[in-house]
This record gives C-alpha cells, structure tokens and sequence, in this order.
C-alpha cells in the first residue's frame, strides 16, 4: 500500500432530505370511528393534581426571610418531538410558558411560568379539557393542550440528584438566554451574595453555568434548592478509575530510558489524572509544573494511586516500548501532569479543572489532553448530556483542544452484578454496560479499548479474540434498537465510542495479570504492572494525536486531528460470536473501529 500524508474523501456526496416531524399521537379510536381521549383526559386530571401540589409544597417551603424574586416551572411530556421553532412562541404567548430545557429527543420539557395570569389559561384549558363530556365537538380550549400526554411540577425532588452532599457539590444553572438578564443572572448575583454571608468557597463558571461548593452541609443544600429558582439540578458526582485488581508479576527495574535529544520541539499532553510521577525514566519529559495544576493540595509529581503515571507514559512513548520496555526510547511528547485526583475514587472539582485545561492551553500550549477519570455510574439509554460535558465540548470549541476521553469500565470484571461470570459478548446488550460520563462529550474524542494487549503471544482472553471489543469496554448510551424510539429520530452515523485502542484483557479464569497492558508503575520498587483498561486506551489515542501534530505542525484545528484519526479507523470483524447483534448494535460497542495507527507510525519513521 502506497504511503499517504493525508486521507482523501472519494465518496460521493448524499443529500440530506428535509426533516419532518411525525404527526402528533392520538388515543386510539372507538368503534364509531370518533377518536376516545378517556385516557388522555384520565392523565390530565392526575397531571393537575400532582402539579397543584407541588406547587404548593415548593411554595411553603420557601424561606420569606431570604427576600427573593421566585419563578416557577413546569414539566412537560409531548407525545412527540416538541418543535421549538414553530410552536415556542405559541407557548409563550398562549401560556406564558419559556422553553428552559429538552431531553428524550425533545419529548420532554421543562418550562418556566414566565407570564403567570397567562399560565391560568393553560390551567383553564387542561382542566376544559380533562371535564369535558365530549371533547372532539366542544373545544372549549386550545388544541396544543392534546400534544401533551401528561405534566407534572419541578421542586426539590427533581432538582437534588444527590441524598447526601459530598465534599464537593455542581449546581447546575438555567440556561435560557430569555430569562438570563431578568432573573437568572440577577438572581445569581444575590446567590452568590448568599454564600459570601455564609462563609461558603465556591467557584463560578459563567460559560458552562456551573456553581461549584465545597463542604457544604445538608442543611444548606436543601435550603438552596427550595429557594434559588434559578438553579435547575444540585449534583454531587463520584468520579473515579475503576481498575482490577492488582497484578502477580514481580518486575525489577525500568529498563530503558527515554531519548532526550530535541525534546523542546515535542507537543505537550495534559494528564488530567492522579499525579505523574517524577521517579521514573518520564521525569525529563515532565513540564515543570505550577501549584495551579493540582486540585489536591499534594503535588501534580505525586501518584498515590498509581494511576496517572501509566496513563502518562502511553501517551508520551505510544506502542514504541511494546513489547519489552528496552534501552533509548523516542518520546512522541512531552506531558503536563494536571492531578485532578488524589486517590482512585473522589470528586473532581469541576470548574477548577476546567480552568486548570484553560491555563495548560494559554502558558504551555497544550493541545491535547487525556481524561480517564469518569463518573461512577452509567448513563441510562438515551439520557441527555450533563452541564458537565457541556463544558468539555464548549471548552473544545473556545480552545481548539482535544480531550481524549476514556468511555471507563465495566465494574466487576468478568462477573456481573450477581457474581456470575459475564456471557460474552451479550452482556453489551444491556444498559449496565452504557459508556459513563464524561464520555458522551461530542466535540471530543471518546475512546474505547479492544482486548489487544501490545504483547507477542498466544491469546487467550475472555474477549476471545484480540481485535474484539475488550469485556469490560462501555458502549453508546443512545440505543437506535430501542422499539419505543421514533425512526425520525435515529442517526446511525452517531457513534461513541469513537473509536477502540489496545487495552488488554482479562483471561478465561478472569485474571487481570495475563493478557492485561504492562504499564508504567508509580510504585516504589515495581517498576511496571499489568492490568486492562480504556484508561490505557485512551492516551494510546492520544499518541496518535500527538504524531499527527508534529506530521501536520501547520493543522489548522484539532477538530481535523479527530478527523484524520477517526476516518483512518476500518470496521472491526465481528466474528459468529455478534452474529445476534444488529448493526448499530456492533458499532455502539466498536464506534468507528481501530485507527491505522501502523500507518502513522510509518510516516513519522519516514520523516
């Protein structure tokens, strides 16, 4: 195959057709052929009973000590699609009612009661509707009120998404550009002057519309979410690396140093992770780090959880050290150790670290970064975005970065939640194996890990073949099989991951320490561990990225380094064992496949 220094689209161009929305959805006819809204009416009457109510209680539980502007809100669940440029300013000026938000592919809402004397007329007309004797000839209320199956308040229950405050707890603002001069950023001025009275350290992130506390007591987190209306979700994450367990293999000593020469010229890659080590053969390509780059309070050259410093190593060396870790080393970079957590488990600060990859940009130039620390819990199907990764891909856009993003693991390795081994690979049917946020981010690059464990050997995996999908990597939350999705609704050309890098495996008996990635060890005296993971995936990826920069210095985005990288992946082959999968059922595990990354390699050899 002829060398190539860049990948050519050939294909021929398709034109997009015209999205059209589905007609909105009916209760079922009777015999007579006249349509029978019983049950319609039957949820609208419960509607306005749970909504009443709410209301109500949101109401006494506010503290009229505080002296607040309040607004309230209402949810609604469409029938189909909401169309918010044809039918949002219909409910503005019908209902009183201002778009805040949408999710379950715009078929729910959340609405603020902008004009309330308006919003009486939405009362009116429900209730018109739920009492009627014959609602298909007296329509005594405005047609819009049948596109709504049914609604329902917004107070504290829906706002706290966690029981007990951490150390560290998001508040996620409103956004909604019509209520921001009026009422959010009014109102958050006066929040913040809330804290200030309190003693409470927090942080504000205008772009991302995050408010982030620290410590904060039970008390108060319930006084704000009954009482600071312009705050939409109170959140307190659990982000960690979910790793196997520890390996068997005893190694002695490094083995190998890294090539020195001209290493000023090499891109630099932030390590958002737990420290990286200056006590190994990385240290000369370790950037002198600022006290700004630890989120801990320790020191960004510490790696207590023996985490970052592996992650560190395969970004910067790649596939080069494989399989045996000897003598002079080339590096591909040079690393940033931005320590965004102390031990294996925790809270990220959010807007710190958010800041922490702005000035990594803006002092060392940072284009690429690698994210391995995720939530700890699964994204369910079709669960829409967080703030969180709203920021990451903002931040992408403003910067012109590229954060490479592990989809993380699967918990419990090769036994489910009961303890039964896992039946490969079937188990990724299942939402329990959904990627974890932050990797549902679009802007950046999500990674997934095959079973490949950069070895020579015979393998013998869980995964049963090496170029297979590794058991524990995590798949696309959006599930285009799911029969209650709308056919308008699906984009089969919307994968995450996006695409799988080496990442190990476990073996047949559910052993890390066998077919798992030998990696770099923080560890005094253990030179190196084996064990799987996308957290190993993931700043292979980035080696990637980072070669692609020195081939193309002149690249005019990263947006095209994801490009490159992506469109250079082939389609895996899925033996007989997926032949049960369906199509967007393989690609949700596979993305886009496996990069060509021998190819890269030749070309930087060339150079």
């Amino acid at each position: 195959m002829p060398i190539r220094r860049h990948l050519k689209y050939t294909g021929r161009t398709v034109e997009q057709g015209r999205f059209s929305f589905n007609p909105r959805a009916l209760d079922q006819k009777t015999k007579s052929g006249e349509q029978n809204y019983s049950s319609l009416q039957q949820r609208h009457r419960q509607s306005l009973i749970n909504f009443n109510k709410k209301r109500q209680v949101r109401r006494e539980r506010r503290n009229p000590d505080l002296d607040l502007r309040h607004i309230d809100y209402i949810q609604l669940n469409f029938f189909d699609a909401f169309n918010i440029p044809k039918y949002a300013q219909q409910y503005r000026s019908n209902f009183g009612l201002v778009p805040v938000s949408f999710w379950n592919y715009n078929q729910k809402g959340l609405f603020a009661i902008h004009d309330p004397e308006k919003f009486e007329m939405f009362m009116r007309d429900v209730q018109g509707f739920s009492e009627s004797e014959d609602p298909v000839t007296q329509k005594n209320y405005s047609p819009y009120i049948r596109f709504i199956d049914f609604f329902d308040g917004y107070s504290r229950e829906e706002i706290l998404e966690t029981s007990e405050p951490g150390p560290v707890v998001v508040l996620e603002l409103i956004r909604s550009p019509e209520l921001h001069d009026d009422f959010v950023d009014p109102l958050n001025r006066e929040f913040q002057g809330y804290l200030s009275e309190k003693g409470m350290s927090y942080q504000f992130d205008p772009q991302a519309e995050l408010i982030t506390l620290e410590d904060p007591d039970r008390g108060t987190i319930l006084e704000i979410a009954d009482n600071f209306d312009h705050i939409q979700k109170i959140a307190s994450p659990d982000s960690g690396i979910i790793q196997p367990s520890r390996w068997r293999v005893a190694i002695r000593g490094f083995g190998f140093s890294v090539n020195t020469e001209n290493i000023e010229v090499l891109p630099v890659i932030g390590i958002l992770d737990t420290g990286v080590s200056d006590q190994t053969p990385l240290k000369p390509l370790l950037i002198d780090a600022h006290p700004g780059f630890d989120l801990t309070q320790t020191s960004p050259h510490d790696d207590e959880a023996d985490h970052g410093t592996g992650v560190a190593a395969l970004a910067a060396l790649g596939r080069r050290p494989y399989p045996d870790y000897e003598g002079e080393i080339e590096a591909d970079a040079r690393i940033l150790s931005i320590k965004i957590l102390k031990a294996g488990k925790g809270q990220v600060n959010q807007h710190n670290m958010l800041e922490s990859i702005r000035r990594a940009h803006y002092e060392h130039s940072v284009k690429i970064f690698v994210l391995t620390t995720n939530w700890m819990v699964s994204k369910e199907d079709h669960e829409k975005p967080t703030h969180y990764t709203y920021a990451l891909d903002m931040l992408s856009k403003e910067l012109d970065i590229l954060i490479f993003i592990s989809t993380a693991n699967g918990e419990g390795g090769v036994l489910d939640g009961r303890g039964i081994p896992i039946t490969y690979p079937n188990h990724f049917l299942t939402a329990a194996m959904n990627l974890k946020v932050p990797a549902d981010s679009m802007n950046n690059m999500v990674v997934g890990a095959s079973a490949d464990d950069l070895m020579i050997n015979e393998f013998d995996g869980y995964s049963i073949d090496r170029t297979y999908p590794a058991v524990y990597s995590l798949k696309f939350h959006l599930n285009w099989e799911d029969q209650s999705l709308k056919k308008s609704f699906k984009n089969t050309l919307l994968r995450k991951p996006d695409i799988l890098m080496s990442g190990g495996d476990y073996d047949t008996a559910g052993n890390a320490d066998v077919h798992g990635i030998k990696v770099l060890s923080a560890e005094k005296g253990q030179y190196f561990k084996i064990m799987p993971g996308t957290s190993y995936a993931a700043p292979l990826a980035a080696n990637l990225a980072a070669k692609l920069l020195r081939i193309y210095p002149d690249v005019k985005n990263m947006q095209s380094i994801k490009s490159l990288i992506v469109n250079s992946a082939r389609d895996i082959s899925l033996g007989p064992e997926f032949n049960s999968f369906k199509p967007t059922q393989k690609t949700a595990v596979s993305g886009y496949g496996r990069p060509m990354n021998s190819s890269v390699c030749t070309l930087m050899t060339i150079r």
